[in-house]
């Protein structure tokens, strides 16, 4: 899902797993086509004029495995297959806009 934040992603993945447990369930966040930083101008006089980037967000629920989940993500070569990708159905944090 194209979406817009003030925060750029860090990195092309996070995993969320609260608490990360091995054998429970987690969500695994991908970044793609990450672009910005934009300026949307002010709307006001005594606004300032705000940076914000856009980028396509998906998620992919999976089970948590300590340290396979992270290495299985960093050695993904392109081409290769990647699990189904679904649509973030909402935003989960304040800055997020879609």
């Amino acid at each position: 899902m194209k979406t817009e934040s003030n925060i750029r992603p860090a990195s092309k993945f996070e995993i969320e797993a609260l608490p990360p447990i091995e054998g429970r369930s987690c969500t695994v966040i991908l970044y793609d086509n990450i672009q910005g930083p934009f300026t949307r101008q002010a709307s006001g006089e005594d606004q300032e004029p705000q940076e914000y980037f856009t980028f396509d967000r998906y998620t992919v629920d999976t089970i948590y495995r300590e340290a396979s989940l992270q290495q299985s993500q960093q050695t993904q070569r392109p081409g290769s297959r990647m699990p189904r990708r679904r649509k973030h159905p909402e935003n989960s944090h304040q800055s997020w806009k879609s």
